[in-house]
């Protein structure tokens, strides 16, 4: 999970823990997750579209050149239409939307 508030990714970390999920690895920011991506195989990415420096479209611009790619969801408390139009712009790269979410 890549998200840079700190509190959403401890609480989503629990959520995901509590319903099983074994190795839940998290960044705070996009630089640290794609450095994490080229070096690791990952399942899944859920992926915050607003961070400071790298946001969430520069990164899953950077995972889509990678040679695996992770089933991604998209995680952001921006209006719904931004959120289609994010998981438009990365299907159009390739990658696999598992879906989005809204946060609080």
């Amino acid at each position: 999970m890549v998200d840079d508030d700190h509190l959403m990714v401890e609480v989503v970390s629990i959520v995901l823990r509590d319903l099983g999920v074994r190795g839940v690895d998290v960044a705070t920011d996009g630089a640290t997750a794609l450095g994490r991506l080229s070096a690791s195989s990952f399942d899944i990415l859920v992926c915050d579209l607003n961070m400071p420096g790298m946001d969430g479209l520069r990164l899953l611009a950077h995972v889509a050149a990678l040679p695996a790619h992770p089933s991604i969801i998209l995680f952001s408390g921006e209006d719904p239409r931004i959120l289609e139009a994010a998981r438009q712009f990365a299907e159009a790269k390739t990658l696999t939307i598992l879906g989005t979410l809204s946060s609080p």
